[in-house]
């Protein structure tokens, strides 16, 4: 049975990296401009002023972009994931529960009152990390006070989202037009600043949460499969649990803090390894990952060429994609409930 589930996990893993270098391929080759990537492998030998200008279009502009959308997706599908898990409600993802919107109003109040809990360039990432973490915990108090209901939970995220809306409209509302401008680009989410250094930061960010969520994977699966055996096998159940909310609350933040909010995205891959029968988290977070990365790469081709030239927001395509799913997994839920 191991040996079957095993061959079905790689067989999908397989699948979903292929489908994963197509739109890779596809994006990286196709945009606004009309350079293809046999031009870029042209330009490659050549040193005319021609060949320059297709070289610095592929490096500086597409380039970074496909792997801001990778590493980004699958930072978001990495938070998921472990939210689902940690929390048992395959309804929590950072969008759902209002993390994010916090994250935003923590990258708001650093970019238009200048208050930040860290100096520098890590100001903005340290104010969306601290909201989003304050936010999180918030969650898991009033699950350890009222219980762990799906409805509890998301009512919970539902009222932290409003909360920091709301905070976020007022900031804008006393704020000059260029800083609102600003402020605006966190609420749509957009890979159109995409650069090398802000991807290095976003990948150790996520090489950081994966290490720590390897350590403490077998943890979460026993958790997950039986909260009682596992704090008879000498599991901190509560301290597990923080460490990896505080993962996924990290995730979240460093993606809100370089690109704004894009939704639906950590909600949805958990989903779809689900309907894939893979519930285990040894194997539901890698194939999150993966599918995270695939579904951000292909929404941002999409905004880019459905009605090309214009660029349509990240955020918008994401939610558009994810809303069906969203639906649907309450129904289902919703069926098993009765």
């Amino acid at each position: 049975m191991k040996l079957k589930n095993d061959f079905r996990y790689n067989k999908y893993m397989i699948i979903i990296g292929l489908l994963y270098l197509f739109f890779l391929y596809l994006s990286f080759s196709i945009d606004i401009s009309v350079i293809t990537f046999r031009d870029f492998l042209f330009s490659l030998n050549h040193d005319s002023e021609e060949a320059m200008k297709i070289r610095k279009v592929i490096l500086y502009l597409r380039l970074p972009r496909v792997i801001e959308a990778s590493v980004v997706g699958a930072s978001l599908a990495l938070s998921g994931s472990i939210m689902q898990t940690v929390l048992s409600n395959n309804l929590a993802s950072p969008f759902t529960l209002g993390i994010s919107s916090a994250s935003g109003f923590g990258a708001a109040l650093a970019i238009i009152v200048g208050k930040t809990f860290l100096e520098g360039k890590f100001a903005v990432i340290g104010n969306a990390f601290i909201f989003s973490f304050l936010s999180t915990m918030f969650i898991y108090i009033i699950i350890a006070k009222s219980g762990s209901s799906k409805k509890t939970i998301i009512l919970a995220g539902i009222s932290i989202n409003y909360l920091f809306s709301s905070l976020n409209t007022l900031l804008q509302h006393f704020s000059s037009p260029e800083a609102v401008y600003e402020v605006s680009f966190w609420t749509t989410g957009s890979l159109a600043r995409s650069k090398y250094n802000d991807i290095l930061i976003l990948l150790g960010v996520l090489l950081f949460s994966i290490i720590i969520t390897i350590m403490f994977v077998n943890d979460a699966s026993n958790i997950m499969n039986n909260e009682i055996d596992a704090k008879s096998l000498g599991i901190n159940t509560t301290f597990v649990r923080i460490v990896l909310l505080g993962v996924a609350s990290l995730t979240a933040a460093a993606t809100v803090s370089f690109v704004g909010i894009i939704g639906f995205v950590g909600l949805v891959s958990p989903h779809i390894c689900r309907l894939l029968k893979f519930k285990n988290p040894k194997q539901l977070i890698p194939m999150s990952m993966l599918l995270g990365a695939l579904l951000l790469v292909f929404s941002d081709f999409i905004s880019r060429r459905i009605i090309s030239p214009t660029i349509l927001p990240i955020g918008a395509i994401t939610s558009l994609i994810g809303v069906p799913f969203f639906l649907l997994l309450i129904v289902r839920i919703n069926k098993n409930e009765k």
